[in-house]
């Protein structure tokens, strides 16, 4: 009897194993692969997160616009032209719910890598301190000093949501914009508010200096802005990481309701915004949202080439 009273209590966990079977199951059951957000709601509902969540990484896995971008990527050999000298990347990077170390050192790796293919590479200094307005106003200021300069932008974090918020309402920038590589930003926002925990949790780690009391942290209401309406025609590819719930922290998994449209990690990434989005998303499982640019590293180099031949600039 206690036996069976203890099997009641704690929940059952599915199995990486699992999710993945029963959700092939469901997969090769569909007739339309094409899942909306709403689809992939019904489905969490129904089968749980994490077969949800391998459903979701299928259908981005098996999108056209990933297709043809890693048929791209697997074909590339030469990963360092000195002509990439002529194209500025510029590397943003911000998590304000991450030490202002960790920040730059992911800046840091990201610069490298562009560097290590060729690329003339800027990387901002970038104000923690601020919201996302003053930074993206921040960035105008930048990029006035690039005037007509042919740029691929590489962010990360909260710099996704700023960067996109100055594409959207900058009247003039004078830059040709080859492509915008997201590794894991929140280009959507979130369509759910911060929890109280996490607005304590960031009142505590101001007072320790780690980061600020940002408006979007505390704040009470969803801050989800639609679909991208950026000005400039790029090519936009958003690496992202979908991961098992077997990942999550303890009060990640906590959160059991809000994990019907929040994202897999305390980034507030909306992953399911990422079905009605332009461009390619290329999705990672198992990955947190620091994504292991190293591991990753020529097929990253390649994604700029990527943004080169779509652009049809020839050196």
């Amino acid at each position: 009897m206690f036996d069976t009273l203890k099997d009641k209590l704690q929940p059952k966990i599915t199995t990486e194993l699992e999710a993945n079977y029963r959700a092939q199951k469901i997969w090769d059951q569909l007739t339309d692969k094409n899942l909306s957000a709403t689809d992939i709601y019904h489905l969490q509902r129904s089968f749980g997160y994490d077969v949800a969540s391998s459903l979701l990484y299928k259908t981005f896995k098996n999108s056209t616009e990933f297709q043809k971008l890693n048929q791209f990527v697997e074909a590339q050999k030469v990963f360092y032209k000195k002509e990439h000298k002529d194209v500025l990347v510029v590397v943003l990077v911000h998590n304000p719910w991450e030490s202002r170390k960790k920040n730059e050192n992911y800046q840091w790796r990201l610069k490298n890598l562009a560097l290590d293919a060729g690329f003339d590479v800027a990387f901002p200094d970038i104000q923690y301190r601020r919201s996302i307005y003053p930074n993206a106003y921040y960035y105008q200021d930048l990029f006035k000093r690039w005037s007509g300069r042919q740029v691929i932008f590489i962010t990360q974090g909260l710099a996704s949501l700023e960067l996109r918020l100055l594409l959207e309402r900058s009247q003039n920038l004078d830059l040709n914009v080859l492509g915008w590589l997201n590794i894991s930003g929140m280009l959507f926002g979130t369509s759910l508010p911060p929890t109280n925990r996490d607005l304590f949790f960031s009142i505590k780690k101001y007072f320790q200096d780690e980061y600020p009391v940002l408006p979007e942290v505390g704040r009470q209401q969803s801050y989800c802005y639609g679909p991208v309406k950026s000005k400039c025609p790029l090519t936009l590819v958003n690496m992202l990481a979908v991961r098992p719930q077997r990942y999550y922290r303890v009060f990640e998994s906590q959160r059991e309701q809000e994990l019907n449209y929040w994202g897999p990690h305390d980034g507030y990434v909306t992953l399911s915004d990422y079905l009605e989005k332009p461009g390619a998303t290329w999705p990672l499982w198992g990955q947190g949202h620091y994504i292991d640019v190293e591991m990753f590293k020529r097929r990253l180099q390649a994604t700029l080439a990527y943004f080169l031949s779509e652009s049809k600039i020839t050196f």
